[in-house]
């Protein structure tokens, strides 16, 4: 009983991995995150917002990535491969995202839909004509985690501010956006690696794929120094919240310097890419907990 239990678990936990379940609430986790600093009155409807949102891009994504997806991820249990599942969530998810941007009224509407229209063109064909195995912004090898981190980022930190009409302090906004910036950045580079089979065979030409693998560790390492180096600077200007960013930086660092080792000398790479978000996302979350306890 208890091998089929584990058998059940180990399947059913591959399955919302290969369809990316976790990363549909990670800017809920770092919205929730900043807002300790940013101190922004956002309701629970904001939250359910950017999920929807959210779920629209990845599954946008995973709709015009399938010729690499079907090297990357075993077809069984990807739910979204298919477009008869993967477009009704789209549109579904976009209605219920939609009707709660209304709520902040039409020009927040507007500045959403132009919002995700941008984001998704990380994927999409670009309606103008373009070079032969160039018709995507991931397909321009030092453009693409540059536009995925500024997708992930920019509008993740700005929007609280549009939604409930507030100006930010700049510093503290730079800052943050630096540091998010540098999280998704590290995180693109390092599927990029993952990916280097069904990249190449959906003309994708990426970092990871033309260089040696020398050179993505040290474009990781310094990512890393770079992004611990602007948040111990926040910290220390005060713009950052406390001691949830002490306690975030003294784990979030050390983990993801040895991770990166361990990580590009694995054969195992698509479990251990998941386990780097989730456990990101654990470091955050039990920071927001101390902060809201003793913060």
């Amino acid at each position: 009983m208890t091998a089929i239990f584990g058998v059940r678990l180990r399947v059913t936990s591959e399955i919302l991995l290969t369809n990316r379940f976790h990363a549909f609430v990670l800017p809920v986790i770092l919205t929730s995150f900043w807002n300790q600093s940013m101190h922004l009155p956002l309701d629970w409807q904001y939250y359910v917002m950017i999920t929807s949102s959210t779920v629209v891009a990845y599954v946008y994504n995973q709709i015009t990535d399938r010729r690499e997806d079907s090297v990357n991820y075993a077809g069984k249990g990807h739910f979204f491969a298919s477009k008869h599942v993967a477009w009704p969530v789209c549109v579904g998810a976009g209605l219920v995202g939609a009707s709660l941007a209304l709520r902040a009224g039409w020009d927040f509407l507007f500045y959403s839909l132009i919002v995700n229209i941008l984001m998704n063109f990380y994927s999409r064909p670009m309606p103008w004509p373009t070079l032969p195995g160039l018709s995507r912004i991931k397909q321009y090898r030092y453009v693409k985690n540059a536009f995925a981190a500024l997708c992930w980022s920019v509008p993740l930190l700005v929007t609280p501010y549009v939604y409930v009409g507030s100006w930010p302090q700049w510093l503290q906004l730079l800052v943050m956006i630096v540091v998010t910036f540098g999280f998704d950045y590290l995180t693109e580079l390092l599927w990029d690696v993952r990916d280097a089979k069904g990249d190449l065979r959906a003309q994708v030409i990426t970092i990871a794929n033309t260089y040696p693998i020398q050179i993505v560790h040290r474009i990781a390492r310094v990512v890393i120094a770079i992004t611990s180096l602007t948040y111990l600077m926040g910290l220390i200007a005060g713009v950052l919240a406390v001691p949830q960013g002490w306690l975030f930086l003294v784990m979030w660092t050390p983990y993801v310097w040895l991770f990166v080792d361990r990580y590009l000398n694995s054969d195992l790479k698509l479990p251990l890419s998941h386990r780097f978000v989730i456990v990101q996302a654990i470091i955050a979350l039990s920071a927001l907990v101390v902060q809201f306890v003793i913060g």
